[in-house]
């Protein structure tokens, strides 16, 4: 029998000690969305191979930091104009936490206002989704991703990092970026 036949089998009791998810998230960047790929996606090839729900959370020239915050780990710190979120429309938003190149848009609540943070040039913005009162706000208010909470507690694969690691300083941001997308995840998906 050869060594990795035999670490296999090593393995096969504490693998069977874990339940197999029914669905898993994949959060990343371009290799996780699947650029370049030819429309291979490893949430696809994870779906289509053991029948399993994949989402595919991977955004094109993201850095870790922009993934953690979509994925819930590391929310984006955000400051609307005035401090305030209108009762209806659009507000001008700026964030302390993360700078997104490009555009970018995202579900979910600020201060339990249900909207789109929507990025576009480095210029941010919060949408409401519907009109209500307008709502105070302190500044540096996380902006939880509906995403990030929709796929808590699924198999989670993380492929963050390859953007963003130009120096040591990069790389301690990265690495607490990754750490808290881990330990947002409901415990029985961490291993």
């Amino acid at each position: 029998m050869s060594r990795a036949a035999r670490r296999f089998q090593q393995a096969i009791p504490v693998l069977s000690a874990y339940t197999i998810p029914t669905a898993i998230a994949v959060w990343g960047s371009s290799s996780a969305e699947g650029v370049g790929g030819s429309g291979v996606t490893l949430s696809g090839q994870l779906q289509s191979r053991f029948g399993i729900t994949a989402y595919n959370g991977g955004v094109g020239g993201q850095l870790s930091t922009h993934i953690a915050a979509r994925q819930g780990g590391r929310p984006g710190l955000l400051t609307a104009s005035g401090n305030t979120i209108p009762a209806s429309g659009s507000v001008a938003i700026t964030a302390s936490n993360m700078n997104v190149p490009g555009s970018f848009t995202a579900a979910g609540t600020l201060v339990g206002v249900n909207g789109t943070l929507g990025i576009s040039g480095g210029n941010y913005q919060f949408t409401r989704s519907g009109s209500g009162s307008a709502t105070a706000m302190s500044a540096d208010t996380p902006f939880i991703s509906t995403l990030g909470v929709q796929h808590k507690a699924s198999g989670t694969l993380i492929w963050a990092g390859k953007n963003d690691i130009t120096t040591a300083a990069d790389m301690t941001v990265c690495a607490n970026a990754v750490t808290g997308m881990v330990a947002y995840l409901a415990p029985r998906t961490r291993f």
